[in-house]
């Protein structure tokens, strides 16, 4: 992830892609959207604010591109051993239902939705984390296009440069 050690220059932009009206004053760490999936529009609460390195990758989710500075200090690179960690930090039996959703959750976004997003985020930043970030591709028409997603907690943490 050689994004990494380029966010301290400060010629490193990262973009937010959206099809709503953008009010920076309004910019949350939690969010209400609606996803389109095969079968249905699927409303959700998203924890963090989606970002990545690709302005290409940011179109994919609207055509209203924000482009940001990010002052991150500690970011998590989401694999399997944080999310083994994570998901042993929950109690497979009082906390049954969020366990399991953690434990099987086929992408890495979905770490960061609903219950169990509140309880991962929370669980990152009592780790010392301010972001978190993992690499995605996303099926276009015949091709794909790649980013890596970087998810900031906090938007006191970003400057909207445009």
């Amino acid at each position: 992830m050689n994004w990494l050690l380029k966010l301290t220059n400060q010629d490193q932009f990262l973009y937010h892609g959206t099809n709503n009206e953008f009010n920076p004053q309004n910019w949350r760490s939690v969010n209400d959207s609606t996803n389109t999936t095969t079968f249905a529009l699927v409303k959700t609460t998203r924890y963090g604010i989606f970002l990545t390195n690709n302005q290409n990758f940011a179109k994919e989710f609207g055509s209203k591109i924000i482009k940001v500075k990010a002052n991150l200090q500690n970011t998590a690179i989401l694999n399997k051993e944080l999310k083994s960690n994570f998901v042993n930090s929950i109690d497979p039996y009082s906390e049954r239902e969020l366990w399991l959703l953690a434990k099987y959750s086929q992408h890495s976004w979905g770490l960061f939705e609903n219950a169990v997003g509140e309880k991962f985020v929370q669980w990152l930043k009592n780790e010392g984390y301010d972001s978190a970030t993992f690499d995605e591709t996303i099926p276009i028409n015949e091709s794909e296009v790649e980013g890596t997603t970087i998810v900031v907690f906090n938007p006191k943490l970003l400057t909207i440069i445009s």
